[in-house]
């Protein structure tokens, strides 16, 4: 399963994501040190703020992908886990022969 492409795909997609989260968070804090120097009195190359909402706002939307997809990514592995897991079970308790569990008291199949 492994060498699937499908799976390396998502894997690669994965540590991308993961990788875009950090660097947004960067660039935002970059924006943030420019808003402190103009506010302080040193000026950069221009004295305008007009241009400053918009990346913040663009970082923002893009912190807020990331984070939903981060939090679906994470609930669909988490959730097929424990399908595959308990599908593996109850295939495993089908192939049982009937005359095992016939011969066990019902306590001994169905623990509390």
């Amino acid at each position: 399963m492994a060498g699937h492409p499908r799976v390396s795909r998502t894997i690669l997609g994965y540590l991308l994501l993961v990788s875009v989260g950090p660097d947004a968070h960067t660039a935002e804090l970059w924006l943030f040190k420019i808003l402190n120097r103009r506010r302080r009195g040193t000026r950069t190359t221009s004295d305008s703020f007009h241009y400053l909402p918009v990346p913040y706002v663009g970082l923002a939307l893009i912190q807020g992908a990331v984070s939903f997809t981060d939090q679906y990514l994470s609930t669909w592995v988490g959730e097929r886990f424990v399908l595959n897991l308990r599908t593996r079970l109850f295939t495993h308790l089908h192939q049982l022969s009937t005359e095992l569990l016939r011969n066990r008291p019902l306590v001994m199949c169905c623990p509390d």
